[in-house]
């Protein structure tokens, strides 16, 4: 340890508790202000744990199914064109065909 304290600067998981703990002391301010049904905003947490864990999930899903041969050779690999390839190749220019 070069400096006291400088483990609670890390990141990741100690970011996440210091999230909590700032989110614990807005619920306690706004129970105080508010009354006791300001504790449902502590609701917030999971829902976003679950909704950031769903969206994480299902980008790898998109990431990972083209590696397992679902991209196919086939008339589904013809990609569309911009418009600008289009007018290349309509004045005779290069035609360039990306993989």
């Amino acid at each position: 340890m070069k400096r006291a304290g400088e483990d609670l600067d890390a990141r990741g998981l100690t970011e996440f508790f210091w999230d909590i703990i700032y989110w614990t002391w807005i619920n306690l301010t706004a129970v105080v202000i508010f009354g006791n049904r300001a504790w449902w905003l502590y609701l917030v947490v999971p829902v976003y744990a679950i909704y950031s864990a769903v969206t994480t999930a299902s980008g790898l899903k998109g990431m990972l199914g083209g590696m397992a041969g679902a991209g196919g050779e086939g008339a589904d690999s013809v990609q569309a064109q911009s418009k600008r390839q289009q007018k290349m190749e309509k004045r005779g220019g290069q035609k360039v065909q990306y993989r």
